[in-house]
């Protein structure tokens, strides 16, 4: 499965960081923050209804920011993980942990969880059981105030769209529509006379 395709592909897949609900009803869930690169999604949790807060980088649900943990989901199981923050120099590499190589995700926790909420930058490289090394860069800007949100369980309304879309042009009053449809005048057909 190539990249792309396995992007497309994660959406469905279970996996929050932090909680059982599914992946697939977070992208359908309201943004409650918006922080740089992160929105924050508030969803419910089907199994108890506690509210999840998740933040989500870039609209990519791969990438997930939670209350205790940063996660990049893979598309195989994880061998081992390098981190490198800001400019720092990169970490050595590490095997991954047990849940990792279970869950096909690298899970930034702990001491690395702090640095990267004061962090930047971060960029990761993970080699797989399945051979490719998959590397990537994330622009951290905005981590900080995402996860004070998260933090205080999604505080706020959702975000609503500042200019909704404008409904197609209708030359014709309701009662024009009506006096044609009286006169037989078919549905369709009234349509294209009002938008036109």
């Amino acid at each position: 499965m190539n990249l792309r395709a396995w992007r497309c592909a994660c959406l469905f897949v279970p996996f929050l960081a932090g909680s059982g609900a599914a992946a697939e009803s977070l992208a359908e869930s309201p943004i409650i923050l918006r922080s740089g690169s992160w929105d924050v999604h508030r969803s419910q949790d089907p199994m108890s209804d506690a509210t999840v807060c998740t933040g989500v980088y870039n609209g990519r649900f791969e990438i997930q920011l939670g209350e205790n943990s940063l996660t990049i989901a893979m598309p195989d199981r994880i061998r081992d993980v390098r981190l490198r923050f800001d400019e720092d120099r990169a970490q050595p590499a590490r095997a991954a942990t047990r849940s990792e190589i279970h869950n096909n995700r690298i899970e930034i926790d702990a001491s690395d969880f702090a640095t990267a909420l004061n962090a930047h930058r971060l960029r990761y490289a993970a080699t797989t059981f399945g051979g490719p090394s998959i590397d990537g860069d994330i622009d951290l800007s905005g981590i900080y105030v995402a996860h004070g949100n998260i933090r205080a369980g999604c505080a706020g309304n959702p975000i609503v769209m500042s200019m909704p879309p404008a409904p197609a042009p209708d030359k014709c009053t309701p009662e024009l529509r009506q006096r044609m449809a009286d006169n037989g005048i078919p549905a369709a057909n009234i349509d294209q006379i009002c938008r036109d």
